[in-house]
């Protein structure tokens, strides 16, 4: 909330909006202004702006196409952060926007955001957990936390039991009590570990900045000897003399190297897009690079959790294909409790009443 300190009602509510901020105040990524400033106030950018203004000033305009390696990489960083905000600002485990709850002895749909603590929210087959809540009545209550954990495999809740957020429930039904609600929830804090990145390592990055440094020690002294020596021998030729100081200054920035670099980390992140992975900032695709073996889970990271009949094999003869799938059809349209058994044998077996009392 410290970042709404200041603003007015107004101000808070327009931030609200551009999904600055969300409903407890937190801050979900960088804005566009940030963003911008962070790849156009470099010391890069700041020493060719510099040499341009001598360009300019010496009225020899067309030696100005320096300049646009600097424009170019800049943009490349800047349109790249664009669309990890795009896709980071809607990353969300949480999805459901009303939730039944208790007001009053009644059951009424409200706003996620307008949950408090303490509420009594009813669940049922299908619904996804809004908040943290803890089981205070329970009848079955099964809850699939493959959003948060990776296993497939429902977990049965008993009362007393908490809930996360983001969770959904596959069977039974039952009332829990909000205990957190906001950022306070576990599944927002793993969503904001997500999107609160930190500097990713890269060897070409670091060398790149280490020259850059060495020469902004020595480009100053280097440039006014160079011009000196320049001046001397045109002294009544000031601008061109300007010219082939910032000429020779030009040649002792990398400034092609740091555009090729970008370009190589573009194409990288560009491939990578296409085979749907988020890349939050170029210079990991150089640490991706190095990696000889990835471990995953795969209990639930390449699994869905969902059923699906394929085959209908009869345990005796005395059953036949066209009887099980009667008694089936008959049976799984029975019970309103849907879990994902139940789901699989609807969407493969026709409904009937043969055996209905």
């Amino acid at each position: 909330m410290n970042e709404l300190k200041g603003l007015s009602q107004q101000e808070v509510q327009e931030r609200i909006e551009q999904g600055q901020v969300n409903y407890t105040g937190q801050s979900i990524s960088k804005t566009k202004k940030e963003i911008v400033r962070q790849h156009t106030l470099t010391y890069f950018n700041f020493l060719n702006i510099f040499l341009a203004v001598l360009i300019v000033i010496s009225g020899q305009l067309q030696n100005l196409t320096f300049i646009g390696v600097m424009v170019a990489n800049t943009i490349l960083g800047i349109i790249q952060e664009f669309k990890v905000k795009k896709t980071i600002d809607k990353l969300s485990v949480v999805t459901v926007e009303k939730v039944k709850t208790l007001r009053d002895g009644t059951l009424i749909d409200v706003p996620v955001e307008e949950l408090v603590i303490d509420d009594i929210i009813f669940l049922t087959a299908g619904n996804q957990i809004g908040t943290d809540c803890q089981v205070v009545e329970n009848h079955a209550l099964e809850i699939n936390e493959s959003l948060l954990t990776g296993e497939s495999v429902p977990v049965k809740k008993k009362e007393n039991d908490e809930i996360y957020a983001g969770t959904f429930v596959v069977a039974g039904s039952g009332y829990a009590k909000v205990i957190r609600v906001g950022n306070a929830n576990y599944s927002t804090k793993l969503v904001n570990q997500a999107k609160h990145k930190n500097l990713a390592s890269s060897e070409m990055r670091d060398s790149i900045e280490k020259i850059i440094k060495v020469m902004s020690i020595i480009i100053v002294p280097v440039g006014l000897l160079l011009f000196r020596a320049q001046y001397k021998a045109m002294p009544n030729d000031f601008n061109t003399a300007l010219v082939k100081t910032v000429g020779g200054v030009i040649g002792m920035i990398p400034e092609g190297l740091v555009l090729l670099t970008s370009l190589s980390f573009v194409l990288g992140v560009g491939r990578l897009a296409k085979k749907k992975a988020l890349v939050q900032q170029m210079e990991s695709i150089e640490a991706l690079s190095r990696v000889d073996v990835l471990c995953l889970d795969k209990t639930g990271t390449i699994t869905t959790g969902e059923l699906k009949v394929k085959h209908i094999v009869p345990i005796s003869d005395q059953y036949t294909r066209e009887m099980i799938c009667d008694i089936m059809g008959s049976f799984a349209f029975l019970v309103d409790d849907i879990n994902p058994t139940q789901k699989a044998l609807m969407n493969y077996f026709t409904k009937n009443d043969k055996y209905h009392k």
